[in-house]
């Protein structure tokens, strides 16, 4: 839904922010040359779906990095020769480098700001100029003679929901080692757990402002234990790093796994990150990286099966879907309403189960962070973007898409340079 963007009054909170609302529901009150080389875009796939298995059929392994004119990264101080190596493969379009996985045998993985950095909306990187490279191989031995011949994404697509693109082959490029991607509820239960994921990616191998910075010829890996702020739906899932080893530009669209008995499941692809040993943090506790929940995407996952098998042939489609649910089992279904309400936001309501927050704020960084009987963890992390609709004092929009899981009311707030927005949302 296209919201209008409205300018109010200033916060409640010391006048941080000013409105961008939705209209109140019937009967209630990676890297361009430069910007995206220079943001930290760096994000990394991996994907864990339990009701969409991926039947592969038998055949024949950071943020964007400018190609040229720029130092280009990889994962820093990452292990080379990893078992999960085959998922990743290189990726290369004129003007980047980023990493993709391997999810079907005519179908990769990868970021939609990989294909699309100029931003939601531009018009992106024709499938014609994308290289791909053999899954898990030394970039050095050469291209696959595989061609992309399709892009399936959302054209619009936001950084905090669903910054995923999938790739559409001429031909297989090989058997995936994923078994699965992982189900938003199986995501949020080892979110919960804090278990230990790994990206594997073709990322700089030294921090973005250092000139000798690389990107890898080779697959590197990484593991992180994820954060608990994930708990279902669509969204992001973070990861917790150390400072020293870490995902950089070129890992943008790379996987992040976890094995789970005999089965290697994709968690969703590196959307991007903070902090050490890419960048500097803008506090101590800011390091780490996030990824999409790609299972969350079950539409445009079928979509792009649909076309993978259409192009060729092929039988690759997934099983039929199961209902979603969230970590406590509740189906997303069950949500028929949402409404907001703050002490700086008028009530506002949708139908459905997403819902969204749109304001004018004084800085670009935005966390969101959602209430619980442990306190206020973080959900998402989005940076906001300049609007000609926002004023002077409030240029920059910034946009969080949610899904409420279940019937039910929960606290949440958004926090810009240390100033908070509360508000409730309220699921019906």
């Amino acid at each position: 839904m296209a919201y209008r963007v409205q300018v109010a009054e200033p916060a409640v909170d010391g006048g941080a922010k000013a409105s961008i609302a939705p209209p109140a529901c019937d009967g209630a009150g990676d890297a361009p040359s430069t910007p995206v080389g220079v943001t930290r875009a760096r994000r990394a796939a991996a994907a864990l779906t339990a009701c969409l298995v991926i039947a592969v059929s038998a055949a024949s392994p950071g943020a964007a990095v400018p190609v040229s004119g720029a130092a280009l990264p990889r994962v820093i101080n990452g292990t080379p020769g990893h078992p999960f190596a085959a998922a990743a493969v290189a990726l290369e379009t004129p003007d980047y480098y980023c990493t993709a996985a391997l999810v079907a045998p005519r179908l990769l993985l990868t970021a939609a700001h990989c294909i699309n950095g100029e931003g939601a909306g531009a018009k992106g990187v024709p499938p014609r100029d994308i290289t791909v490279f053999p899954p898990g191989a030394d970039r050095r031995s050469g291209a696959a003679k595989v061609a992309v011949i399709e892009i399936v994404y959302n054209p619009q697509w936001s950084e905090s929901v669903d910054d995923i693109a999938y790739l559409v082959l001429d031909q297989a490029l090989g058997t995936p080692i994923v078994s699965r991607l992982a189900t938003p509820a199986e995501v949020a239960e080892l979110s919960a757990a804090r278990a230990v994921v790994t990206y594997v990616g073709y990322g700089l191998t030294g921090p973005r402002n250092v000139d000798e910075s690389q990107v890898s010829d080779a697959p590197l890996a990484v593991s992180q234990p994820l954060t608990t702020g994930y708990r279902g739906g669509r969204g992001v899932f973070q990861t917790r790093g150390d400072g020293r080893s870490g995902t950089c530009a070129g890992d943008s669209g790379g996987p992040w796994l976890v094995q789970r008995g005999s089965e290697l499941l994709l968690v969703g692809p590196l959307a991007g990150g903070s902090g050490l040993p890419c960048d500097e943090p803008e506090s101590p506790a800011d390091t780490g990286e996030e990824g999409t929940v790609a299972a969350a995407h079950d539409e445009l996952l079928r979509r792009a099966l649909a076309r993978a098998g259409a192009a060729t042939g092929a039988t690759t489609t997934p099983t039929a879907p199961t209902t979603p649910t969230g970590p406590t089992g509740d189906p997303v279904g069950a949500v028929s309403r949402v409404c907001l309400r703050g002490p700086d936001i008028r009530r506002t309501c949708t139908e459905g189960a997403e819902w969204t927050y749109r304001y004018c704020w004084n800085g670009p960084r935005a966390v969101l962070e959602r209430f619980s009987a442990s306190g206020w963890t973080t959900v998402a992390r989005v940076r906001g973007e300049r609007n000609p609709d926002c004023n002077r004092r409030f240029p920059f929009e910034v946009v969080f898409q949610q899904s409420a899981l279940a019937p039910g009311a929960e606290r949440y707030r958004v926090v810009i340079r240390g100033t908070s927005d509360p508000f409730t949302v309220t699921a019906t």
